[in-house]
């Protein structure tokens, strides 16, 4: 394991950003995150598995957040730990603004609003990975004080693999933890194991996320089946619910949902993604992450 990264932890800085067109992703190819150059747009993965309540009246508002905005991606900066979020839908293309922040200490929260004048939070999952980051987001739907609905999803970006730099034999098991947002819990945490199969033709990805618990409740675990595809080396699958007992019943046995993921360095030593889980009105996002 290469030395970890520490976010400076210094108070939320928020400036405004330009609204001209987005910067071209700039290459690299699995190197630390504190050592890519200033403006590297580290792509989001989870664009499906968020969801947003309405404030106002929250029973029977839940929805999946497919048309809605999100965590797009994050930049970095010229200081170490500092990044541009950047909030877009992604189907309309409307813009919901940027903000520059500074990664906030493993489980905490910053919060703050976009040059577009919507209201964000970014939660910063409890690992410290190298190559990836991973965490919880969530964005206002309307700009100013009055915010409406708020959007809610989990993120995981970073430092990819290319595809082609793979192990092609063998297999690799990452453990790290998760952490999650809940209609019925709020904020949840657990513990995650994700093992790599890289010489299966498909489901190379399998894993379960365990020990999920907050705000009173336990959930059941989560099961994750996903296959590698793309030059990034990302992966998409399903995730499935298992037992549930006590007040895990919210989440019952066999609901399913997206994952979607990515691993990370040089020779994959780091795994990082998001997932959901939706029962009828209920809802759980998140993401994982590991060494």
């Amino acid at each position: 394991m290469r030395n970890p990264i520490v976010p400076t932890l210094f108070a939320l800085t928020l400036a405004a950003c330009s609204n001209g067109a987005s910067t071209p992703p700039t290459p690299y190819v699995a190197a630390p995150i504190a050592d890519l150059a200033a403006d590297t747009p580290l792509e989001v993965r989870g664009n499906h598995t968020g969801w947003w309540r309405n404030n106002q009246v929250p029973v029977g508002q839940n929805a999946v957040n497919e048309n809605g905005p999100k965590l797009q991606r994050l930049v970095t900066t010229t200081t170490t730990g500092a990044y541009v979020a950047v909030f877009r839908n992604n189907i309309t293309n409307d813009n919901y603004g940027r903000a520059v922040f500074t990664m906030p200490a493993n489980g905490a929260v910053v919060t703050g609003t976009t040059d577009q004048g919507y209201k964000f939070t970014i939660t910063n999952n409890n690992n410290t990975l190298t190559y990836t980051l991973t965490g919880l987001f969530s964005i206002a739907t309307k700009p100013g004080p009055s915010a409406g609905r708020y959007a809610y999803g989990g993120y995981a970006a970073g430092s990819y693999t290319p595809t082609a730099d793979l192990p092609t034999t063998g297999s690799a098991t990452y453990t790290g933890s998760f952490i999650g947002q809940s209609s019925v819990a709020g904020l949840v945490t657990g513990d995650a194991s994700i093992t790599v199969d890289f010489s299966a033709g498909t489901n190379q990805v399998s894993g379960a996320i365990t020990n999920i618990s907050g705000g009173g409740y336990t959930i059941n675990d989560l099961s994750i089946s996903a296959t590698i595809q793309g030059l990034d080396s990302s992966y998409s699958g399903v995730v499935v619910t298992g037992t549930a007992t006590g007040s895990g019943a919210d989440f019952p046995q066999g609901i399913t949902g997206p994952v979607d993921g990515g691993l990370y360095g040089p020779s994959a030593d780091e795994t990082g993604g998001t997932l959901r889980v939706k029962n009828v009105d209920n809802f759980l996002t998140g993401s994982f992450g590991g060494n």
